[in-house]
């Protein structure tokens, strides 16, 4: 293979590949060994661009449907407007990254396995879906500052064996009403975060190789009420930590059953290496609302 000359000193792009061919007898091996080295080559090209566009498929998916993700996804998977009962399964060494909201957003009765890393930004969410889901992580979710790791509505089932990791003001795991959670893992959130936020109605359970760790006014487990708290491993908050084996009852009055979940983030960046970055997020009903700001300003050089 060689440059093919534009005219004197340039160069266009291209390639030329020859195939020289030995005279007499031998003359038709010599062609089809070029041939199939020719053959090799573009089989390489293909399997190369495969690798380096590798990600969710299919997307957008309809209802029913398999995703994978492998390689590296440069901007997650969202479904579509009622779109349910997809299976994803992100695979052991692929990684998806946020599309300035999500890493994976769902709706409902979907099944998600992660087995590689989902990753997102300041304010957002690793995994989002809606009702009747099973999610099980057996690997890494990382958010930022005021981000969730993995989010959800109602009558869900969320198993963790991995690690969920959120900056500060983040949230590991947050669902609403009617859940079960399991974790077998680690859940790691900064300062004032929570390790799980839950509603109303909710069976946790942090198992003997839990370990929920908390920095300084955070919380642990914040439940609203009317649920079942089972902790066999480690909750740390701060300097204290909780002893194994506890178990017990939360009682309280009743969530609204209809509320709006809020949240959101906007970051400026210069190239001097100066950016701004807030967060807002908040609930809000007919009987209860909070909400809560932060804003950061970073130089970096």
């Amino acid at each position: 293979m060689a440059p093919q000359s534009a005219g004197g000193t340039g160069f266009r792009r291209g390639f030329s590949i020859v195939i020289a061919g030995a005279a007499g007898p031998h003359r038709g091996a010599a062609v089809r060994v070029g041939m199939a080295l020719v053959a090799a080559f573009f089989a390489g090209l293909s399997f190369s661009t495969t690798a380096a566009n590798a990600a969710c498929a299919p997307d957008p998916a309809t209802s029913g449907q398999t995703i994978t993700c492998s390689g590296n996804d440069a901007d997650g998977f969202q479904a579509g407007a009622g779109v349910n009962a997809l299976n994803i399964n992100v695979l052991s060494g692929a990684t998806v990254n946020d599309n300035g909201a999500v890493a994976i957003g769902l709706n409902d009765s979907s099944v998600v396995t992660n087995s590689g890393t989902l990753t997102a930004g300041v304010g957002l969410t690793g995994l989002r879906f809606g009702d009747f889901n099973t999610v099980t992580n057996n690997a890494t979710i990382m958010v930022g500052d005021g981000g969730i790791g993995i989010a959800g509505l109602n009558s869900n089932t969320v198993t963790n064996s991995g690690t969920v990791t959120a900056t500060a003001n983040g949230i590991a795991i947050s669902i609403q009403d009617n859940s079960t959670i399991t974790t077998s893992g680690t859940l790691a959130v900064g300062s004032f975060g929570t390790g799980i936020f839950a509603g109303q109605n909710e069976k946790i359970t942090n198992t003997a190789t839990g370990i929920i760790n908390v920095v300084d006014n955070g919380k642990g487990i914040y439940v609203a009420g009317n649920s079942t708290v089972i902790n066999a491993g480690a909750i740390t908050t701060g300097l204290f930590q909780t002893l194994p084996g506890a178990a017990f009852a939360v009682g309280g009055a009743a969530q609204a059953h209809d509320s709006a979940l809020l949240t959101g983030a906007a970051e400026m960046k210069w190239l001097n290496g100066f950016s701004l970055a807030g967060v807002f997020e908040g609930q809000f009903s007919d009987v209860t609302s909070y909400y809560a700001g932060k804003g950061t300003a970073c130089y970096s050089w």
